[in-house]
């Protein structure tokens, strides 16, 4: 192949690699927003799909700037040709593998694992929301958090996934993290007590004022005998067996007590509930017993089942998928992330200098000597997330569980460390150049 004027194709393939690099560390910025900040399943699948169309045009771009651009024996509009059938083939295959290989990973999974990712998402939702928090771990959520702590939610899953028998182990965690989303949906003691508890044993003098009248007619030939069998069955389910003279009797009849505990935290329980009680007795004596109840309940409904029942085919195959999904795809995309953005960083680099600096010594050896020491100082520097003593219990876990495991804790200890300076370069460029683009999400 030959150049025009030392340069060739060189101006155009360097312009598209910048071009793509700057969509790729925008996009890093703002997946890590996403996976590390608490986004939605729907935010979380947009912006994955939009990793997976990154990867294809990296992939293409590799082809472009090897087997396609550099081929002067073709012509312009052959080239032009082979380049857009390229990138549909490129895009659409890495697209397609990209979902399979999450597919793969989620087919192969045991019925054992599929429930630990259940525990495990509910937990790491759990910290994002800040209905738990973990000891010795100084990791804020949300908008607020540094890059660090939005990269190390976004890989906590496979740092939790470690721990042996995790799903027994993080129980307690899953409780108080169900207990605090319940008061923080409106089950606080103040808030029961005023809209739900008082208002219900106000409905129900009303309902014992009726029931006193019609008990006191019931013998009277003037009461309609369907009138009164439909006002028993809708307040009792039937007719009850005996008279209550009293409101206290008739408020712990079985009936009304149901309609009480539906009321208050829409389950069963086991014990009483009084009708005399005082926003204080109400803070201290039966709201602590309603929300560890509605606590059981849905840890029960939503974490309490057998492995067996996540396999393909049972009953709760679909959560244990989707729950495997959500721990699988997010870092798996935030690792052709950054291998992407890395290797266009060096090949933006390298192709720049040989369209300016044609014929540099050793010119590629010198550019991975310089980017290897940026990495190098990189894991050097101190980072407050990870420097803490319960971030080396964890990446202890990960050495010794996983294949490969001490270098795959040293690289998420890397990236960790990594985010802290490029979050901030990368979203700048996300707004600058890209007016702020949120890749659907």
């Amino acid at each position: 192949m030959s150049y025009t004027n030392g340069r060739g194709y060189l101006p155009y393939i360097t312009i598209i690699t910048i071009i793509y690099l700057i969509f790729e560390l925008s996009f890093n910025a703002r997946l890590l927003d996403v996976v590390g900040g608490g986004g939605t399943s729907d935010n979380v699948h947009s912006i994955e799909n939009w990793g997976r169309i990154l990867s294809g045009m990296a992939v293409t771009i590799f082809i472009w700037g090897v087997f396609i651009m550099p081929r002067y024996n073709w012509s312009v509009f052959g080239r032009l040709v082979a380049m857009v059938v390229t990138a549909v083939l490129c895009v659409s295959c890495v697209y397609n593998l990209e979902k399979r290989l999450v597919t793969h990973f989620v087919d192969i999974s045991t019925g054992e694992q599929r429930k630990e990712a259940v525990a495990i998402n509910f937990i790491s939702h759990g910290v994002q929301q800040g209905t738990i928090n973990l000891a010795g771990l100084p990791l804020k959520t949300g908008s607020d958090a540094s890059p660090s702590e939005k990269q190390m939610m976004a890989i906590l899953p496979f740092y939790v996934l470690s721990i042996k028998d995790v799903d027994l182990k993080i129980s307690g965690g899953i409780k108080t993290a169900i207990r605090n989303s319940l008061i923080d949906q409106g089950m606080n003691s103040q808030k029961m007590f005023e809209d739900i508890y008082m208002p219900f044993v106000n409905s129900m003098h009303d309902s014992y004022k009726k029931y006193s009248d019609i008990e006191r007619k019931k013998h009277s030939i003037f009461l309609n005998r369907e009138q009164y069998k439909s006002f028993m069955y809708s307040l009792f389910g039937g007719i009850p067996d005996r008279e209550y003279t009293y409101f206290s009797d008739f408020f712990m009849s079985p009936a009304i007590q149901d309609k009480a505990k539906q009321a208050l935290i829409n389950t069963d329980c086991s014990f009483p509930i009084s009708p005399k009680l005082s926003g204080a007795e109400f803070a201290t004596q039966l709201w602590p017993e309603l929300i560890n109840c509605r606590t059981d309940y849905e840890f029960r409904s939503k974490l309490d089942h057998g492995p067996d029942s996540y396999k393909d085919g049972e009953i709760r195959s679909y959560i244990g998928r989707q729950a495997m999904e959500a721990l699988v795809a997010p870092p798996l995309a935030l690792f052709f992330s950054v291998l992407g953005a890395l290797v266009h960083i060096f090949k933006s680099l390298n192709y720049l200098l040989k369209w300016l600096k044609p014929g540099i010594p050793l010119q590629r050896t010198l550019l991975i000597g310089s980017l290897a020491s940026i990495a190098f100082l990189i894991g050097m520097r101190p980072n407050a997330v990870v420097d803490t003593s319960l971030y080396h219990t964890m990446a202890n876990s990960v050495a010794t569980y996983y294949p490969h495991g001490s270098m795959v804790a040293k690289g998420i200890t890397w990236l960790i460390k990594m985010q802290s300076i490029f979050y901030p370069i990368n979203e700048i460029i996300r707004k600058l150049c890209l007016f702020g683009f949120k890749f659907g999400c």
